[in-house]
């Protein structure tokens, strides 16, 4: 293994091969974590509602004429964030 005091000398192909070996070891983590935040999530309290009331809620909010809904420059609406159900 070679040691490099600059990063400026370090040649362009190991830096490649560092960032493919870090990715390869974050992989394995980075998936447990995601798996951790969807369990963690499911605990919350918006799931034990049902998808009609939820779409009343939403319906509700939308309708409202003092929302603003900003649409992106992609086209696509931003989220809209209800804090209080």
């Amino acid at each position: 293994m070679m040691v490099f005091t600059s990063i400026d000398i370090i040649p362009r192909g190991i830096v490649e091969q560092c960032r493919t070996d870090m990715d390869k070891d974050n992989a394995a983590p980075l998936a447990s974590l995601s798996t951790l935040r969807f369990c963690k999530n499911t605990l919350a309290s918006i799931f034990s509602l049902s998808p009609e009331i939820i779409v009343t809620i939403f319906t509700y909010f939308v309708e409202e004429e003092n929302v603003k809904i900003i649409i992106h420059r992609s086209g696509v609406p931003t989220p809209i964030i209800i804090t209080h159900l």
